[in-house]
């Protein structure tokens, strides 16, 4: 549970408490109902109510993000089978050490970032060479998408060679692309 969280179930105990003592003391000492009271305990929850609605779509958004949706997804786009089974093989190790829930939180972050092994320059240098071709038309695809050169789009890898570099481009912003689908989609 996040510090936000801890802080908003704290909140709400503290307003619902106070609300309902209030109220309750208003109308045994005068005979009648404090509206500060009501007007606190119904906005206490009101926020409740949105907060927990928040954290199903959280947990709805989360659920989607599965190996088997992740790799349908790859499969989906056109990814290049051995680099499809090569990345699956990573976010499976993932998943072997995290657990299943704890991988999806962490699946859920992954933004631009290159997963596991594939951070390091030989593993992208072994990706690459899975199908130059494919990961060349992806980072051509990629240039044409954002206006920009794979060289820009890969300013923090400048420490790597060429063939990791792009390598690595594509699987992020591929690997993030995804994420996001499933995140947003409806039917998953």
């Amino acid at each position: 549970m996040t510090t936000l969280s801890k802080f908003i179930i704290i909140l709400t105990a503290i307003l619902l408490g106070y609300g309902g003592l209030t109220l309750v003391t208003g109308w045994i000492n005068h005979g009648e109902i404090d509206r500060s009271a009501v007007i606190v305990l119904l906005a206490t929850g009101v926020m409740l109510y949105f907060y927990v609605s928040g954290k199903r779509a959280e947990a709805k958004q989360l659920n989607r993000l599965t190996i088997k949706t992740v790799t349908g997804k790859m499969d989906e786009k056109g990814f290049d089978p051995k680099a499809a089974r090569l990345i699956e093989g990573v976010l499976e190790e993932k998943r072997t050490v995290l657990g299943d829930k704890d991988f999806q939180a962490w699946l859920g972050e992954l933004t631009y970032t290159v997963p596991g092994e594939l951070a390091d320059e030989e593993p992208a240098l072994r990706l690459y060479h899975t199908n130059p071709d494919w990961v060349e038309r992806e980072v051509s695809a990629l240039e044409r998408e954002t206006k920009l050169s794979w060289e820009e789009q890969t300013e923090d890898l400048k420490h790597l060679d060429d063939q990791p570099r792009k390598a690595q481009l594509v699987v992020r912003t591929r690997l993030t692309e995804i994420i996001d689908e499933l995140k947003d989609a409806k039917d998953y």
